[in-house]
């Protein structure tokens, strides 16, 4: 499925206000995988929270198959998927029953939906860990547990907000190859959060790279590098150029959203010196 990202502005009003997107705009197209990279606090997780329905831009649009998104509703009749950086698992439910929440708020009956993640399980090198609870896996299996919830519904568009950020480079690697093979299978639209450069690039047909506050889109890169292998991907000439290309944008940004936050830490500790006067007697 295709979404495109229309003039998408947003802001979070606390004490005062809070610019966090500027006139942003993406086209996806039905099946691409594409990664969004930029400095903290640019509005990348908010992009993805607006492209499901959880926020509501204050100016612009969201179109899944050109239908206008307005609520969560509305994106999930579009079989949407959205991994988290925590994996949220419920501790007091079974693996089998964490991955299975999907499947049964979309009332696939209980057989079919034993069949579907049992499959999955036996894929992820999950078998036999059917039973356990969250506290009795490792991180690596509870972050299977969470990508299989995500996959099992067959989604036709998976958000994905730095989902293998809290992994151990080797399990890491290990789930990023798999995923990638799931992704093609399915066929599914893929916006992808990371910090991580090396994993957009690995990872994506395209990436995004974001400006500092108020985020916009500043560049987007076509990767055009064959995956064959995605361990040796890396030391590749092509991966190696293509990553100085970007980091040499995105360093800019990274720096200017540094400075941004000093000075707004020189502003808060200028108001807290104030010292308010005793009213006169």
């Amino acid at each position: 499925m295709s979404v495109s990202i229309k003039n998408v502005s947003h802001s979070f009003f606390t004490k005062s206000e809070l610019h966090v997107l500027e006139n942003v705009n993406i086209d996806i197209k039905g099946g691409e995988f594409i990664s969004i990279v930029g400095p903290s606090g640019c509005g990348k997780s908010t992009l993805l929270n607006i492209i499901c329905g959880l926020i509501k831009p204050i100016k612009g649009e969201v179109l899944i198959n050109n239908e206008k998104i307005t609520d969560l509703s509305r994106a999930l009749k579009h079989n949407l998927g959205y991994m988290m950086q925590q994996d949220n698992l419920l501790p007091w439910k079974n693996a089998f029953e964490n991955a299975a929440i999907g499947l049964k708020l979309k009332g696939v009956p209980k057989d079919e939906q034993e069949k579907i993640i049992r499959k999955w399980f036996h894929i992820v090198g999950l078998r036999g860990f059917e039973k356990a609870y969250p506290r009795e896996l490792s991180g690596g299996m509870q972050k299977r547990v969470a990508l299989v919830r995500t996959l099992a519904i067959n989604p036709s568009i998976i958000l994905m907000d730095e989902p293998f950020a809290n992994l151990d480079f080797q399990t890491r690697l290990l789930i990023e190859n798999d995923f990638i093979k799931f992704v093609k299978e399915l066929k599914s639209t893929v916006i992808f959060v990371t910090h991580d450069l090396t994993e957009a690039i690995i990872l994506s047909d395209r990436l995004a790279l974001m400006t500092a506050r108020p985020g916009t889109i500043k560049k987007i890169y076509t990767i055009d590098i064959r995956r064959d292998d995605i361990f040796k991907m890396r030391y590749s000439p092509e991966f190696s150029k293509l990553f100085e290309e970007v980091w040499s944008e995105l360093s800019i940004e990274v720096l200017k959203s540094r400075e941004a936050e000093i000075e707004e830490g020189k502003v808060e500790e200028k108001k807290r010196k104030i010292v308010v006067p005793p009213p006169e007697l």
